[in-house]
């Protein structure tokens, strides 16, 4: 992350939002983050660190209400004010490359990300995924109170892990992900053990190029590329175009993508739009679209997308592809007429 001349951010920090239960993994999976950071600097709010087991080797400073570790990473308390603490992180010396925040047991993740969407706070973060943890071994005896709480944290999110799945029969998994599902049918569920889930689907897709080697996934490319076909619990497709695409037909394909679909990162060019290209990014239900000037001549867009083994299925994506866009991408314009707009498109 850097700064320009007045020293205002070039561009927003990414914020990851971790909810769930008491005892669903949170912990688990912070842990998982700061033991290996993999060259990325985050900066993580607790509610209390003192639940989270830092290897002593790894601390280079510890205060009261902060901890930094000597692999770059930043741990502090939120104590009162949520804001007030990412503030401090984003305007320090050197500010995390990105956020995570993880709430309390017994509260939403709706008011933390209200929170980040407020003016003030939009300028230096951007809400990059909320993630909500259930207890697959526990969820079936929670109080009835609890089991509300737990479904209303699970609606919220853009991908919910069924975690401890080694804990809990395939019968119950299935019943725990059709109680989610009633309550929100297209809701993202990954099941994983310990928390486990690759890196480019908790806190985004680095780039199109690093996909495929990220840890535990393997990418399938879409038109011409050949599949490498890897033991792995995820999967990864990809997708180029020469050409500049039509904006309105690629909005229609993102609306037609498949629910297995986790995560999605994009460089795109559209032919409405020249001089210009747009970042896109899509975790979970949500996705986005952030146009910036082109500082180079090329034509070129590429997409890349991830889900589970044995969930995604690229062959649907390549037919989204094929429906939506063809062989000769500008000439696709289905729909009615798209703008310009950097957001929300979903």
């Amino acid at each position: 992350m850097t700064r320009s001349a007045e020293g205002i951010m070039d561009k927003p920090i990414p914020v990851s939002i971790v909810s769930g239960f008491l005892g669903a993994g949170k912990t688990t999976l912070l842990n998982r983050i700061l033991s290996d950071p993999r060259g990325v600097r985050y900066g993580v709010l607790v509610n209390d660190f003192g639940a989270i087991n830092i290897d002593a080797e790894l601390i280079r400073e510890a205060r009261p209400d902060r901890i930094s570790l000597a692999n770059g990473c930043v741990c502090c308390t939120i104590r009162d004010d949520l804001l007030a603490a990412a503030f401090e992180l984003a305007r320090g010396a050197s500010p995390p490359d990105q956020i995570i925040v993880e709430t309390s047991g017994v509260s939403s993740a709706r008011a933390v990300a209200d929170a980040f969407f407020g003016e003030a706070a939009a300028r230096l973060f951007e809400v990059d995924g909320i993630f909500c943890l259930i207890d697959a071994e526990n969820f079936p005896d929670l109080a009835f109170a609890d089991t509300e709480l737990a479904i209303d944290q699970a609606a919220v999110a853009d991908i919910v892990l069924l975690n401890k799945c080694d804990l809990a029969s395939e019968k119950v998994q299935r019943q725990i992900e059709q109680t989610l599902r009633d309550a929100l049918p297209g809701m993202r569920i990954v099941r994983t053990v310990n928390a486990d889930l690759p890196r480019d689907v908790l806190t985004g897709i680095r780039s199109v190029a690093d996909v495929s080697r990220a840890s535990g996934v393997h990418c399938r490319h879409g038109r011409d590329g050949n599949e490498h076909d890897h033991d792995a619990a995820f999967v990864a497709w990809s997708w180029r175009a020469e050409e500049p695409v039509a904006l309105a037909a690629f909005k229609a394909a993102i609306k037609a993508l498949p629910p297995t679909v986790l995560r999605s990162k994009g460089i795109l060019r559209f032919r409405e739009a020249a001089g210009q290209h747009a970042l896109f990014q899509l975790v979970g239900k949500r996705s986005s679209l952030q146009f910036a000037p082109d500082q180079t001549a090329a034509r070129d867009s590429a997409l890349v997308a991830i889900g589970r083994r044995g969930e995604f299925a690229p062959d649907e994506l390549d037919a989204v592809v094929a429906q939506y866009l063809g062989d000769r991408p500008g000439d696709m314009t289905p729909g009615s007429d798209a703008s310009l707009q950097t957001g929300e498109l979903q």
